[in-house]
């Protein structure tokens, strides 16, 4: 999928553990320009200063916190899908994340089956922007349609 602007899409994974920062980028690399952020308050300058297309987002980090960083990210405007990824598997912390506009959330540890059914892009709201509304296997060359 290209982004609307002609680009490859741009992720931005956001973990204070650089092991999964670079598993993610091994899923994502061959389709994606990946941006990494080590912690929250480095996410939030790349989104101020340049575009991305979906945020993958740890809850848990020193500093700025996932679950605060995407409250920011809302009040100051920031529409982008934002899928959540942590360690912390509650249904709270899941629907706090989801109240606040993330589209998903994943639990790490990541296990080949889960990360491979999870989105090659995330559905958008409505809007000018859109994607559809069909999720497609990250690490397949095969098209699968997810929901």
């Amino acid at each position: 999928m290209v982004a609307v602007t002609g680009r490859r899409p741009r992720v931005l994974a956001v973990d204070d553990d650089a092991g999964v920062l670079d598993v993610l980028h091994l899923l994502l690399d061959d389709r994606y320009d990946v941006v990494a952020a080590p912690d929250g308050e480095s996410a939030l300058r790349c989104l101020l200063s340049e575009p991305v297309d979906l945020v993958l987002l740890d809850v848990v980090m020193e500093g700025l916190d996932g679950i605060t960083l995407l409250q920011q990210m809302r009040r100051g405007g920031v529409d982008v899908p934002v899928i959540m990824v942590s360690a912390i598997n509650t249904a709270w912390t899941a629907a706090a994340a989801m109240r606040l506009g993330a589209v998903d959330y994943i639990t790490k540890p990541f296990a080949c089956r889960p990360a491979c059914a999870r989105p090659r892009w995330a559905p958008r709201r409505p809007g000018p922007r859109s994607c559809p509304g069909r999720w497609y296997c990250v690490t397949s060359s095969r098209r699968s349609a997810g929901s």
